[in-house]
């Protein structure tokens, strides 16, 4: 049946998912972006991870005779946050914000046309911006045709550009495993990539917007090894790697940036050395990559 008659009983072919934890400032520019959209059949879910009251009386006067639905939950992190909007969402199709991000006004009308034009497949990921505020420079991440082998060599997909269908997504979800949180959309695009294809697109619709506040940045450094030795167990456990022969892809990039954590520390240059080479073992073409000469740069000359 066609997505467009499925659709006019509830008028919602799109449940934008945006989890949030205070931060409503930002909230309220990422929800003011996506209203910029000339379609209206979508719909806006935000996820209250346990903000302030605060923070939470704030955003909820803001949505008020708005197509928007507010959710409140215990700290829970992304995951769960995540997986609960897409139980709450009306709409065929998910596409998942965080509360920082930015939608250009085509994001709508772009998926549409994409899904119209392809057959409505089951996930695939427009183009997008990266905004680096620090920098104060911007750069293109295109996507086009199948993505799989690029997944599988690092996180290349961005969650405000990827849209999913509902029912797909249900079978597979967001882990919800805190010491995850931070690669949890990764080992999401990896399991999914490992059994079906992954489309791109290569229209640039949503920007990411890189700055010293952004979760992943204030994550400490034993935070952030930890979390990829959980990654690391759980790419090794999952059977279905190894059987695809992707699993020395996907160590290669584990090990390439734990060795980009290590390298300006004094104390753990040695190891750094040791990741770096081990990732090239594991992929011989990383040995030409931009991270690669980066890592060695701070192994040789960066000291904190």
């Amino acid at each position: 049946m066609d997505i467009i008659e499925i659709n006019k009983k509830k008028d919602i072919i799109l449940s934008i998912i945006i989890p949030f934890h205070n931060r409503v400032d930002l909230l309220i520019n990422t929800i003011n972006s996506i209203k910029n959209n000339t379609s209206n059949d979508y719909e806006i879910i935000l996820i209250d991870d346990d903000s302030s009251i605060e923070e939470y009386h704030k955003i909820n006067a803001f949505i008020k005779n708005q197509n928007i639905f507010l959710y409140r939950t215990k700290k829970k992190e992304r995951g769960f946050a995540r997986n609960f909007g897409a139980l709450k969402a009306r709409g065929q199709y998910l596409n998942f914000f965080d509360s920082d991000d930015i939608a250009l006004d085509n994001h709508v009308s772009s998926f549409k046309d994409f899904i119209k034009n392809n057959n409505h497949p089951n996930i695939f990921s427009n183009s997008y911006y990266v905004k680096n505020l620090r920098l104060n420079k911007s750069y293109k991440i295109i996507h086009k045709g199948i993505l799989n082998n690029k997944i599988f060599k690092n996180n290349i997909l961005s969650c405000n550009a990827t849209f999913i269908k509902k029912d797909f997504f249900l079978k597979y979800k967001f882990s919800t495993i805190i010491e995850l949180s931070g690669s949890e959309d990764w080992e999401l695009w990896l399991r999914i990539a490992s059994q079906n294809l992954i489309y791109g697109n290569e229209i640039i619709s949503s920007i990411i917007i890189d700055h010293n506040q952004r979760t992943t940045r204030v994550q400490n450094f034993y935070k952030i090894f930890h979390r990829l030795n959980f990654l690391h167990k759980s790419v090794k456990d999952n059977k279905i790697f190894k059987q695809i022969n992707k699993l020395n892809t996907i160590e290669s990039e584990i090990y390439s940036f734990k060795s980009l954590i290590y390298s300006p520390i004094i104390q753990k240059k040695i190891n750094a050395f040791l990741y770096l080479i081990y990732s090239i073992y594991l992929r011989p073409s990383r040995i030409i990559e931009k991270r690669t000469m980066v890592i060695i740069f701070k192994i040789l000359f960066k000291f904190t």
